[in-house]
């Protein structure tokens, strides 16, 4: 069995909207040592740009001319330029003066990202020849390409190793926000210290929600 591979590939949106077959581009600059592989990962720390589940990019026929269409109907639904919230960039306090000066207003590029189900991270089965595509909805800003990374691991197998509960209080407003990246609640810590104990040097960890909660959601904000 094969040990795993990983492959970063740069990517250069041609527009604010682009799909880009990521799987192709792999081949065209590392060839076919993808190929030996029965699995793929692939993950980007992007949160305006990424991938669709292989089940629901299968029933698209993963290919160019139909995810443009079903990713679309969002962009449609959120359009570009709307007054949201997040591109009030005087009312941003978290922003520093040299941050808003280059912040993008793109708000309908998360909403967007948020409702077509796209994600920053899959799980391919590995199928020479068949596209997997990087689906960028803020590509170009101020007229200007943005700089994509991509990563792209090549498995055969994996094991789960462990599983932990992790409790996350909360305030008593019926509204809140925890930032599970706070070194007071010890989340990564705690998730450290499991890669530690068994001795992971490759793999992934998955964060969800207990099975019985309701009115609750994992996001992700910024990488």
């Amino acid at each position: 069995m094969p040990n795993p591979v990983e492959l970063t590939v740069e990517l250069t949106p041609r527009a604010r909207f682009d799909v880009i077959d990521v799987r192709g581009r792999a081949a065209a600059l590392h060839g076919s040592v993808l190929d030996a592989y029965r699995r793929c990962l692939y993950y980007s720390f992007h949160t305006t740009a990424g991938y669709l589940d292989q089940s629901l990019a299968t029933r698209l026929t993963r290919s160019r001319s139909s995810i443009e269409p079903y990713v679309d109907v969002f962009r449609r639904l959120f359009p570009e330029g709307a007054p949201y919230e997040h591109d009030q960039l005087h009312r941003r306090g978290e922003l520093t003066d040299a941050q808003r000066a280059v912040e993008p207003r793109n708000a309908d590029s998360h909403l967007a990202f948020i409702a077509a189900g796209l994600r920053t991270c899959v799980q391919y089965r590995n199928r020479t020849g068949d596209p997997v595509c990087f689906v960028d909805l803020d590509g170009v800003h101020q007229g200007r390409p943005r700089r994509r990374l991509t990563t792209i691991v090549g498995y055969t197998a994996e094991q789960e190793v462990t599983r932990a509960r992790v409790t996350v209080p909360v305030s008593a407003h019926p509204i809140d926000s925890i930032n599970l990246k706070d070194q007071r609640l010890g989340v990564y810590e705690q998730l450290v210290g499991l890669i530690n104990r068994h001795g992971v040097t490759q793999g992934r960890i998955r964060l969800e929600l207990a099975s019985g909660e309701r009115h609750a959601g994992l996001t992700v904000n910024e990488y």
